[in-house]
């Protein structure tokens, strides 16, 4: 993915060196507005929100299952082997859009101070708060998800991903 999320500044950020609350509020609000811009119509054959919060998710979940503790390599990186059959359609929700949209249009704006490997997990983080509040708003009185204390800065983008 770092050779698809390139910044519109030049400056893109390959480590977090500093996040403040606010800024991990923004970055969600800006993934939380692509997906609150999609149709909520859902069918067997067209369902944009959840088609688009299935790939911000599975694109996280294939970043950190490639973790080799052994090696040191791998996990939250922002690296994934993109051609490998198993991510098939991911690029479509990273960068070059589905629906018109893509997590790159969010990163854009945090490109030069949040790493990629960063961004994934706020965006997954935000995706499941999102979808979590759709939940509540049909079964009220359940249990709310905070993401956010949890959530520690400074992973660095890896640029190889002979590993993934």
């Amino acid at each position: 993915p770092a050779a698809f999320m390139t910044c519109p500044t030049g400056d893109v950020c390959m480590r977090t060196e500093s996040m403040s609350k606010c800024t991990y509020d923004d970055i969600a609000a800006e993934v939380k507005s692509l997906l609150t811009s999609l149709p909520t119509e859902c069918s067997s054959d067209y369902c944009p929100q959840a088609d688009f919060t299935g790939c911000a998710l599975r694109m996280a979940g294939h970043d950190f299952m490639d973790y080799m503790p052994v090696l040191e390599k791998g996990g939250s990186d922002g690296c994934t082997d993109m051609l490998h059959p198993d991510n098939a359609g991911l690029s479509e929700c990273l960068h070059t859009g589905e629906f018109n949209i893509s997590l790159k249009m969010a990163w854009d704006k945090f490109c030069s101070v949040v790493s990629v490997a960063d961004f994934l997990v706020i965006a997954a983080e935000a995706v499941i708060s999102f979808t979590r509040n759709i939940y509540l708003g049909e079964f009220p009185g359940r249990g709310n998800i905070d993401l956010k204390p949890q959530f520690m800065y400074g992973r660095t983008t890896a640029t190889e991903c002979d590993f993934a």
